[in-house]
């Protein structure tokens, strides 16, 4: 009698977890939730990101903006201080927000709810909140870093391209203009 309660109790015990197991089992496999997703672009301070990264953008058109109009003569007076306010007006009205919403169906469709709960975890703790806090410094810096290399591959590639411009104009040359009657 003993043996068959103690049987009785292990199965009893048994089937919370063996649900437990199943409902964990499922829900590793279920899509993020939007709120979830929102939790990790907050944990990982997309919204300040992106403000930053559209700040850069702005004093980026600035420079850009100066540059041309030192390079173009007669320009009506004004003109550089109208461009900057139509770039700081871009930057002003960016929609940050909807550019979060945007982004939370494609998380959604790339991470299940446990994988987005680890990910807000991470970046909830210490360590993931340095590396938000660096990734910015750390991007810049490894751009800055390969930016010979490319600057060499860009300079190469074009310099084929130049290159085989010149075989193909030395092979075709262009029809002499007849002599108009």
């Amino acid at each position: 009698m003993k043996s068959r309660a103690l049987a009785a109790l292990i199965c009893l015990l048994a089937v919370p977890v063996g649900f437990a197991q199943q409902s964990d089992n499922s829900f590793k496999d279920e899509p993020a939730s939007k709120e979830n997703v929102e939790r990790f672009l907050e944990a990982t301070h997309t919204r300040e990101m992106m403000q930053s990264m559209i700040a850069t953008m702005a004093d980026q058109m600035h420079a850009m903006v100066r540059e041309q109009i030192e390079k173009t003569p007669n320009l009506p007076h004004g003109f550089e201080a109208q461009q900057n306010e139509r770039m700081d007006d871009f930057a002003r009205n960016f929609p940050v927000d909807g550019m979060i919403q945007a982004m939370v169906p494609v998380y959604q469709k790339h991470f299940t709810e446990r994988e987005i709960n680890d990910l807000v975890a991470f970046y909830s703790s210490p360590t993931g909140q340095k590396m938000v806090k660096e990734m910015p410094a750390i991007t810049s810096e490894a751009m800055q870093s390969s930016q010979e290399i490319i600057q060499r591959m860009i300079a190469r590639e074009m310099q084929h391209i130049q290159d085989e411009i010149e075989a193909l104009q030395k092979q075709n040359p262009p029809p002499t203009a007849k002599p108009q009657q």
